[in-house]
């Protein structure tokens, strides 16, 4: 049993070589070879005993034949070419056929009875073309012999009449013995396709677990949609995240849940995935409860297995790292205490005016500020800072801000307030006196020609300590 075992080791082995992996190859490879040294032994015998006690043409053709198949085989080990030692095997014993057949006038029938045998080997090993053509060949050959003019024509081979009589019972014996080997032969190829096609089949359905679960695990935004938009597939991390349950967004159009503003940008999104084949970029989608979210992709356009495009979406939900952020640049840009802006800003807020904006700027100094942070405490002064920066806010628009400039100072930054700076500032100047919790001392101006910010605040700046100085006054006490 051990040594039965090494020998199909190496056997398995050597197919393995021959075949390089390929399935298909290493059978037919097997049968080749299996089927070769069959016909080796097979014809070796029949020539044999046809030297010893039937015709000896007979025998010599036999012979040469079985030996001509022996370098095909030994190539094939060699060089690993299945189809060219096919075709010449093949080839090998269709000229042993026509050799005996001819040579005989078709009374060497064993030959003849063979030939359907040549054709079910050829039929599995050789390719549909090579199989047809040997097919018309084994035809014609017969229809030959067929159509030979027996009487009066001495062929070369006579095989000798009563040793041809036991032709009915060697030739059906040799035939079944082939067939059954064959058969054998196949029925292993067979189950060892089996084997391998279930094993397989297991590694796929393995792969396909283990995708199935990447996908329904994943944290990521893992979809599929059509080229138009329609959501084909979406992971269980994707539908939570914006609030729906397993399976409700399956046909819905993307469309659906874009804002309105960025909503004219999807039609961009799908010209270039189906341009470039790929895409990467943000979106931002509605969720159920309203909250806007926003996924950075990375997509690609794929093929199915009809051939219909579809879209395989791998995106990022960045919508807690985006509000992170958001929150770093406001801290950057804020002052602490008051939540007003601070001086960051300003620079930021100039880049983003235009050249003919006509910007103005308020500069509110607190009175006697140091005095109550002397007498009542920091604590006291931060608590009049807030009121302060709360009680400024009052008086700005949308695009106007107020920036604590350091200290006891804050500045209003008017976007386009130029016409109306000084009616703001008398304004604020006369509540304060009744709503703000300590005196203030105001400056302002408005942006003159194509000064920049800096100088329109340093104008303000200077207007405020004129005032201060023509006009100052004793403030009224703080606010205890």
């Amino acid at each position: 049993m051990a040594t039965e075992a090494t020998a199909l080791n190496r056997i398995d082995r050597l197919l393995a070589k021959i075949s390089g992996g390929n399935p298909d190859l290493r059978f037919r490879a097997e049968v080749v070879l299996a089927i070769g040294a069959l016909a080796i032994l097979t014809v070796t015998s029949i020539g044999i005993s046809e030297l010893i006690w039937g015709t000896f043409a007979v025998g010599i053709a036999c012979l040469v034949g079985s030996l001509a198949i022996v370098p095909i085989l030994v190539v094939l080990v060699r060089s690993g070419q299945v189809a060219r030692a096919a075709t010449q095997f093949m080839g090998a014993l269709y000229l042993i056929a026509a050799v005996l057949n001819v040579g005989s006038g078709g009374q060497t029938i064993g030959a003849s009875v063979a030939l359907p045998s040549l054709v079910l080997v050829g039929a599995m090993v050789l390719s549909s073309r090579a199989a047809i053509v040997l097919f018309l060949a084994v035809v014609a050959q017969l229809v030959v012999v067929s159509i030979l003019d027996r009487t009066g024509i001495q062929f070369p081979i006579q095989p000798d009449p009563e040793w041809s009589h036991f032709a009915i019972f060697r030739v059906p014996l040799i035939i079944s013995f082939s067939t059954a080997f064959i058969g054998l032969l196949v029925r292993r190829a067979m189950y060892r396709h089996r084997m391998e096609l279930a094993r397989t089949q297991q590694e796929l359905a393995d792969n396909e677990k283990r995708l199935r679960e990447i996908i329904e695990f994943s944290r990521g935004l893992i979809c599929t949609h059509s080229i138009d938009g329609v959501l084909l597939s979406a992971n269980p991390a994707a539908e939570q995240a914006l609030g729906y349950e397993t399976g409700d967004l399956i046909g819905w159009d993307i469309r659906d849940l874009v804002p309105e503003e960025p909503k004219a940008y999807f039609a961009d999104y799908l010209n270039c995935i189906k341009s470039n084949n790929v895409a990467t970029g943000s979106i931002f989608l509605n969720a159920r409860n309203g909250d806007l979210r926003v996924w950075e992709y990375n997509n690609r356009l794929c093929v199915d297995s009809a051939g219909e495009p579809y879209v395989l979406v791998n995106a990022t939900d960045m919508t807690e790292r985006r509000k992170l952020e958001e929150k770093l640049r406001e801290q950057n840009i804020r002052d602490p205490l008051t939540g007003c802006f601070n001086r960051r800003y300003i620079s930021i807020q100039e880049s983003r005016f235009g050249e003919d904006q006509h910007w103005a700027c308020i500069i509110i100094d607190l009175d006697n500020f140091k005095q109550v942070n002397d007498t009542h405490g920091h604590r006291r002064g931060d608590e009049i800072l807030v009121a302060i920066g709360n009680f400024l806010n009052q008086y700005v628009g949308r695009h106007d801000a107020v920036i604590r400039m350091g200290g006891d100072e804050f500045l209003l930054l008017l976007a386009d307030g130029g016409a109306e700076v000084e009616s703001l500032a008398q304004r604020i100047r006369h509540a304060a006196d009744s709503e703000a919790p300590c005196e203030l001392t105001i400056g302002y101006a408005a942006r003159i020609g194509d000064e920049s910010l800096q100088q329109t605040i340093d104008r303000a700046d200077l207007q405020l300590y004129r005032v201060r100085n023509s006009e100052r006054r004793d403030s009224k006490p703080a606010e205890q």
